[in-house]
């Protein structure tokens, strides 16, 4: 067994430890130092031990919240491709209420695709109350 000698120059460690020996009943200041070694390497390896599961954690949140940031994006795409299908079919109907003949090639073109006036405004104010909320860092 190897043998490693320490010096602790500290006054108020070694009043530390010798409070220690009297109230734990160690039986010498080295069994006290040794106890607290051990304690202390145990307690290094189980942060050593957390931290790495913290990191392993920390990888697979941030992979989460990237896929959860892509499905957040294929619902705005999905949005405005509804808002978009819905006001061409809103616009063309009215067009024929109307009596006027639809042209395909405007169909196509996406001439009808613009959200109607009414629902634009909503829009507006809803994106305005939005904004509102991010930048007074309030949650809905």
């Amino acid at each position: 067994m190897k043998e490693t000698k320490i010096r602790i120059y500290d006054k108020e460690v070694i009043k530390e430890i010798e409070i220690l020996k009297m109230k734990k009943g160690f039986n010498s200041t080295n069994e006290v130092i040794n106890h607290l070694i051990k304690r202390g390497l145990e307690n290094t390896r189980k942060e050593n031990e957390s931290g790495e599961s913290l990191k392993d954690f920390e990888k697979e949140f941030k992979n989460k919240m990237n896929i959860l940031t892509l499905k957040i994006d294929e619902i705005y795409i999905q949005e405005e491709i509804n808002k978009t299908l819905l006001s061409n079919i809103y616009n063309i109907k009215l067009e024929e209420l109307d009596g006027e003949k639809i042209d395909r090639d405007l169909v196509e073109t996406g001439a009808f695709g613009h959200l109607p006036e009414g629902l634009e405004k909503i829009e507006r104010r809803m994106l305005k109350k939005r904004k509102e909320i991010e930048e007074s860092g309030d949650s809905i």
